[in-house]
């Protein structure tokens, strides 16, 4: 269910009983969107000092 809310859920296609599973979706949810590029800041600043 979490995977769901965050967005990060394949694509799926499907036709009668056949099913496709696709790539991982775009869509985020604004708020997970927006703490992970803020933890991807602070882990690439964190490793840039330590250079």
């Amino acid at each position: 269910m979490l995977l769901l809310y965050a967005g990060l859920v394949p694509k799926e296609y499907s036709s009668g009983s056949n099913r496709w599973q696709g790539s991982i979706t775009k869509t985020l949810n604004n708020y997970i969107n927006t703490q992970i590029r803020k933890t991807l800041n602070c882990v690439i600043k964190h490793r840039n000092n330590r250079l």
